[in-house]
């Protein structure tokens, strides 16, 4: 991605579960040239840990039509990004794991998919 387009607004549809305002617009322009925007589910994080349901979209312009919408991935991410990794003690740890289950059934409920 390689040019902002400072937040096109539009009237195309977000996902039911994206958390996002009703329009939220389009922020940049892919390589080929497509508007790109992210769709965002409820935030789940937990300390130290950014955890939430997202799902890329791409269109020829800010009425459409869509070219791509990714199916939705569940986002995890740590804050200690330079080392890779986290430490967590029990209290912490079992957070961060109760808030990957609770995105986990989000994501099975919107892909129709359980375990």
């Amino acid at each position: 991605m390689n040019e902002d387009v400072s937040q096109v607004t539009t009237t195309l549809p977000c996902p039911d579960w994206c958390v996002l305002p009703a329009g939220h617009g389009f922020y940049t322009l892919t390589d080929e040239g497509f508007l790109f925007r992210c769709h965002e589910g409820q935030d789940r994080s937990a300390p130290n840990v950014a955890i939430a349901l997202v799902a890329d979209e791409t269109a020829l312009s800010d009425q459409g039509p869509v070219v791509t919408v990714e199916a939705p991935t569940v986002f995890v991410s740590t804050d200690d990004i330079i080392a890779g990794n986290q430490r967590f003690t029990g209290p912490t740890l079992r957070m961060v794991a109760a808030a990957l289950l609770d995105a986990a059934d989000e994501w099975d409920r919107i892909t129709g998919t359980s375990a």
